[in-house]
């Protein structure tokens, strides 16, 4: 559930929330993705009471807010405490810890086929189809209004009729002189249920699961109770061997940064030679150059 919230809130992002209406404390805001005009949705914000109620109905099918809503808490800075009436005790970890009234055994349940709140969820889901088709234009706003307004008087008639047929029926009185009872029973676990098959405890054993295990020996000391990787002798072998090995190691490392520093200092060496040599050739290009100087002013002296 936490996921699914999570994408409603990275989805609000997308969208932009501009305020077109205002009605009293109420005020209505145009949601629409970014870098288009359809479809919007609108949004009525209650800045008192903090309650937004969107055209998507997303919080009133299934319980979680909707990125419309969401993008204009954000445009209030209203997304960073979420008002408590937007978290249904259903996502809620109390949601099993109340205790369920049982209903007596004499009592007859009466339960329709389908649910009333399947019924209305199917419903809704239908008038949404419905209603972004009928506002593509004035044309087919003004046609599903009228039909809406029709089928309306239709289904109330309809309901004055179901409601006299429940009064005359023989089962009605019956039904509502069925008292339920008051008593609370605190829903436990259900009863342990063995498996099927012999338990693991009471399975026969083969014989080969009966005989000893070998024990393994170290390849090195040959005693039981390790292996060569974690080997006493072993160990104090290999300690014994970098101990000897110590000075030898740092004689080859003095041995090695003697050598470095020798080559550092060629380098360094045969660096500063050739600076000498270039700086000798850009000499002798000088003396060049004022030498083809002297004898073209010479030259210039004559022909005067």
């Amino acid at each position: 559930m936490f996921m699914k919230f999570q994408e409603e809130l990275f989805c609000s992002q997308k969208y932009k929330a501009s305020k077109y209406h205002e009605e009293g404390v109420k005020k209505i805001y145009k949601v629409v993705a970014h870098g288009r005009e359809t479809p919007f949705y609108e949004v009525s914000l209650d800045i008192v009471e903090t309650k937004a109620i969107c055209t998507c109905h997303l919080f009133e099918f299934v319980g979680i807010i909707c990125r419309h809503i969401l993008a204009v808490f954000v445009k209030k800075s209203l997304v960073h405490f979420l008002p408590s009436h937007y978290i249904l005790e259903r996502w809620t970890i109390n949601a099993k810890k109340h205790i369920v009234h049982d209903i007596s055994s004499d009592v007859v349940q009466v339960e329709p086929q389908v649910s009333s709140t399947m019924m209305r969820n199917s419903l809704m889901l239908q008038f949404l189809e419905v209603a972004e088709v009928g506002s593509q234009s004035e044309k087919q706003y003004k046609h599903l209004g009228q039909t809406l307004r029709k089928v309306h008087e239709e289904l109330l008639a309809m309901q004055d009729v179901h409601d006299v047929d429940d009064l005359e029926s023989p089962d009605n009185t019956t039904l509502n002189n069925q008292v339920l009872s008051n008593l609370s029973i605190t829903l436990r676990d259900p009863p342990h249920v063995p498996s099927k098959g012999r338990p693991k405890a009471l399975r026969q054993k083969h014989p080969k699961e009966k005989q000893l295990t070998k024990k393994r020996k170290c390849s090195i000391c040959k005693e039981t109770g390790h292996v060569r990787t974690n080997c006493p002798t072993h160990k104090h072998s290999r300690d014994v061997a970098n101990t000897n090995l110590t000075p030898h190691w740092e004689s080859v490392h003095q041995q090695q940064s003697q050598t470095e520093r020798k080559a550092e200092e060629r380098r360094s060496e045969e660096a500063e030679e050739r600076r000498l040599e270039e700086r000798r050739s850009e000499e002798a290009e000088e003396r060049r150059l004022e030498e083809r100087r002297s004898e073209e002013g010479v030259k210039e002296a004559e022909e005067r």
